[in-house]
């Protein structure tokens, strides 16, 4: 019987100026069985108020988890309503917007169903202590 190729896991990424750059080689250089499907980086020097945020953010994307490193308020509450509508997950690390995983930072992130590859290989790191005496006596992450 022939072995069943999993589908890679696939990301979108929306940043503004760059802002997810770090994360993008991180996920490129260490990610296992995840590809990267798009990055739409939009220029800094925004408005202040955004009223047709469409303008920025094309709702044609793909992804089977979206990261949201958009500075702006305004769109980065479309992407989440976009994502929303169309039962993708978003991450949006720092933020506070409804509708969207949350985390203080990437690194924060816990388990979570839904999350795929990117859900078990990013976040925060999980361990077991093996404890002799009192003592670590050895960590496995």
């Amino acid at each position: 019987m022939a072995e069943k190729k999993l589908r890679p896991f696939r990301l979108a990424v929306f940043q503004e100026a760059g802002s997810g750059k770090h994360k993008v080689a991180g996920i490129e250089a260490y990610g296992r069985n995840i590809t990267i499907e798009r990055v739409s980086d939009i220029p800094s020097g925004l408005p202040e108020i955004i009223d047709e945020p469409e303008e920025f953010i094309s709702a044609d994307f793909k992804g089977d988890l979206i990261l949201n490193f958009l500075r702006h308020p305004d769109l980065s509450e479309y992407l989440v309503k976009i994502c929303n509508a169309r039962g993708i997950p978003v991450i949006a690390s720092g933020q506070h917007i409804p509708g969207a995983i949350c985390p203080f930072t990437c690194c924060g992130l816990g388990r979570r169903k839904g999350l795929g590859a990117y859900g078990e290989q990013f976040g925060l790191p999980e361990y077991d202590a093996e404890i002799k005496n009192g003592r670590i006596k050895g960590l496995h992450v």
